[in-house]
């Protein structure tokens, strides 16, 4: 059987943050390989009172965040990890997570060499300790284009 270099650690390909125009809400788009991963993350950061919303689409788990710090009460397997701050600038945004033991890993080793980060921060983790991380990502906004096809050479624009 071959032995894994780090059989605690799931990847996380690509993180994407988009801010808003007036930096009030933040949409944190985690890519994914592993499900199983990505569900525990959603059930439990879901918690956070800076996460207001969270849905799962494709291989992208998407939280809807509001940009402040709070202190998480962390519990056992009730609620072992979650998000607990949000930052924006002109051109970066900051993400701190925190967790205990394994909620710990995922929250500092799972993220921080994601395709997106500018950098990360992270304290050790595992072994029933509380660890936290914070990751560093673009400031992204969302444009929307639209296409009217519906000119005609007889009638011109509608």
């Amino acid at each position: 059987m071959a032995s894994l270099s780090e059989p605690y650690i799931i990847h996380y390909p690509q993180i994407v943050a988009v801010a808003d125009d007036d930096a009030q809400r933040v949409e944190l788009i985690e890519f994914f390989d592993c499900v199983g991963g990505a569900m525990w993350s959603q059930r439990h950061y879901k918690k956070s009172p800076i996460v207001q919303d969270v849905r799962c689409v494709g291989s992208t788990m998407r939280y809807l965040l509001r940009p402040e710090t709070v202190n998480l009460a962390l519990e056992g397997s009730r609620f072992p990890a979650g998000i607990s701050g949000v930052t924006v600038d002109e051109k970066e945004i900051a993400v701190t997570y925190i967790g205990m033991g394994g909620g710990g890993v995922g929250a500092t080793a799972c993220r921080a060499d994601a395709k997106g980060v500018l950098r990360s921060r992270s304290d050790d983790s595992g072994g029933g300790k509380v660890a936290e991380a914070t990751i560093w990502l673009p400031r992204r906004q969302r444009v929307l284009i639209g296409v009217d096809d519906t000119d005609t050479p007889e009638e011109g624009a509608t």
